[in-house]
């Protein structure tokens, strides 16, 4: 299957899974109605349904104070003992008879009682006392909420003490005012019903489902009509009457949905505490709300989108094949573009960069990938040229130190990139004395490296035409000065040892000066002297600078440490530098004289300084040890002794 094909019916799958989802949902729409919406209603319901309580309950507070204000003045009745049934009689409380007649007056709709501790009624004001005895046993003298089990009444009981043990009784509104107020404010049907209740009814066991079948109905409310809205009442009985079995049902849920013919409802099941409480017994407001309006609505208007989305996706899909087939024509030259590029054929031109769609940027993209390439093969070619460049620069550096049987040398360069500017030579010249240079041209990479092989260069040509350092310092340096467009610079030590008695003469060119190692032979304890500085500019500057030169005698053992600034301006990760006073403090610790360990101990304490830090400049470190005039056969056993050892030498560098 062609890719055109592939895309196209994944793009009319993609389109069409959503009109099958909605078709599906529409479908099983009551069975999974979105329980959000319920669920926030039931959270409206709850604190509605509790202010109705609460208003009872208010209700009631005005008569309790009236009542509590006149008990303390009202005298207390005679009471004797019934000889016939043994219970204790009161004489007529025809003061508090009257007092309560006048209270009940203001408080409409309420009703009064005064018993004794076992339930007997002595006083009685109002139609509903013989509710309010009941549930009492003598010892629930608290007041106490709810519906009374075998009447139609709301229950708001509050109890109040009085004198020798007798206590009034206030309460007692009717069910249907009640759930009547509740339904004229919300509009819709209100039953009061009485069930069992189930905690988890996600998990109702057999048994207990069958207790929650049976549910007492204590009345119902129908919202009555209106001047603004006079059909209100006759729209719900019709949808009472046609909802009222399944609204009823044995329900153990806080909320539910109802769906008889046309009919569509929310019901919301809030729960009163009742006058006795019972852990499993309930009684609960359901509060049943028309959705039917709403339902047929939405179902309209999912006809009309489903239909929508059908006829959309028909075009869709019609202009998707359209599109795809002109879309697609410029694959085929991008993927021949591609092949060419796979032959490395950089010359082949891309097509379609300038178009402004997807294809365009994958043109573009081609195009971007091409000089990618480019790029990459020009920068395989540098880095074998910079190998190449770095293999001739090893070349050119001394690969021994057999020039001298009066001295031990050592030293070691790692460059910073694949070539550096640092660079050091060791020649023998012909009156048999040892020339010693140390240099480190400016920046580093391939300029700094060719700058200084033409600077090593003249150094050992001009060292055999001159004994004095500085003369062939100031003859390399005007050499340099005429041939450097570059504008680089060198920084250059050269110094030619004596022989026979150990004398460095030797002339500075702004170099780091090197170091002086001696044991002093009455404490033993290393020394480090800087050996005097001589005037003199780095070489390839001013073409006429003077150089000058001086000496110092080394004493056999002795040892010269020469270096350039890659080791004492290493840095770690704070760019702390290493610093020449680290340097000298560790050359101080030295208690080998050998050449190569001393190197060894210079490294790994810069390596250890600096962690993981890249090196940031070339460094180079040489040490020369002088060793005093060699007898015929020492000089004879160290020939040989060398002949038979890898060189002294060692260049470290990227390769």
């Amino acid at each position: 299957m062609q890719l055109r094909s592939r895309i196209t019916l994944a793009a009319a799958f993609f389109l069409l899974a959503p009109v099958v989802l909605f078709f599906l949902i529409d479908l099983m729409r009551d069975r999974f109605i979105a329980s959000s919406f319920v669920e926030r209603q039931f959270e409206d319901d709850q604190p509605f349904v509790e202010g109705f309580v609460r208003e009872a309950q208010l209700r009631l507070e005005a008569p309790a104070s009236e009542i509590q204000a006149i008990l303390p003045g009202e005298q207390i009745p005679r009471s004797f003992l019934d000889p016939d049934t043994g219970s204790l009689v009161y004489e007529p409380w025809t003061t508090m008879q009257f007092r309560l007649e006048q209270i009940a007056e203001n408080h409409a709709g309420l009703s009064f009682g005064l018993f004794d501790r076992d339930g007997q009624l002595l006083v009685s004001v109002g139609e509903d006392v013989d509710l309010l005895a009941q549930g009492y046993d003598g010892t629930n003298r608290s007041y106490a909420n709810g519906i009374s089990p075998n009447t139609d009444s709301f229950m708001v009981r509050r109890t109040m003490r009085t004198l020798r043990g007798l206590y009034v009784y206030v309460g007692a509104l009717p069910v249907d005012e009640f759930i009547g107020n509740i339904s004229d404010s919300v509009g819709e049907p209100v039953a009061l019903i009485q069930r069992a209740i189930i905690e988890n009814p996600a998990g109702v066991r057999p048994q207990d489902q069958a207790r929650s079948g049976a549910i007492e109905r204590a009345g119902v409310g129908l919202p009555k009509a209106t001047t603004a809205a006079p059909n209100r009442y006759e729209n719900a009985v019709v949808f009472w009457d046609a909802v009222k079995d399944s609204a009823l049902a044995s329900e153990p849920r806080r909320y539910f949905t109802v769906s008889v013919g046309e009919h569509r409802g929310i019901v919301t099941e809030i729960r009163v505490e009742v006058l006795t409480p019972m852990r499993d017994e309930g009684v609960f407001v359901r509060l049943v709300r028309n959705r039917t309006l709403a339902a047929i609505r939405e179902e309209k208007q999912n006809r009309l989108v489903y239909g929508g989305f059908a006829v959309l996706i028909l075009v869709s899909v019609v202009l998707l094949l359209w599109f795809f087939n002109r879309s697609f024509r410029p694959l085929t030259d991008l993927i021949e573009a591609l092949r060419a590029l796979a032959r490395h054929d950089f010359e082949y031109r891309i097509p379609h960069t300038n178009r402004r769609d997807e294809l365009g940027a994958l043109a573009r993209g081609l195009t971007d990938f091409r000089s990618s390439l480019v790029d990459r093969e020009r920068l395989v070619l540098l880095k074998e040229q910079m190998e190449f460049a770095a293999q001739i620069q090893r070349s050119i550096l001394p690969h021994s130190f057999n020039v001298a049987d009066f001295a031990s040398i050592d030293a070691i360069t790692k460059p910073a990139e694949d070539v550096g500017g640092d660079f050091f030579d060791v020649f023998t010249l012909a009156n048999g004395n040892a020339g010693i240079v140390v240099a480190d041209v400016a920046d580093k990479g391939m300029g700094s490296a060719l700058f200084g092989a033409l600077a090593s260069s003249l150094t050992r040509a001009t060292a055999r035409l001159y004994n004095d350092p500085g003369r062939v310092l100031g003859a390399v340096n005007k050499q340099l000065c005429e041939r450097n467009e570059a504008d680089l610079f060198v920084t250059l030590f050269y110094g030619v040892m004596d022989r026979n008695s150990g004398e460095l003469v030797y002339s500075n060119a702004g170099h780091e000066p090197p170091l002086l190692l001696h044991r002093d032979e009455v404490s033993g304890t290393m020394q480090v002297e800087r050996t005097p500085t001589t005037q003199g500019l780095p070489l390839g500057l001013v073409p006429d600078a003077q150089f000058e030169s001086r000496s110092v005698t080394m004493r056999p053992t002795d040892n010269l440490v020469l270096f350039t600034d890659g080791i004492t301006e290493a840095e770690d990760a704070e760019n702390r530098l290493f610093s020449s006073a680290a340097l000298n403090a560790l050359l101080r610790r030295q208690s080998s004289n050998v050449p190569s360990d001393i190197i060894s101990s210079v490294l790994q304490n810069v390596r250890d300084f600096t962690g993981e830090q890249p090196q940031s400049d070339d460094i180079t470190l040489m040490v020369v040890r002088y060793d005093g005039v060699p007898t015929q056969q020492s000089a004879d056993h160290k020939d040989d002794q060398e002949s038979r050892e890898s060189p002294k030498l060692r260049v470290v560098g990227n390769t």
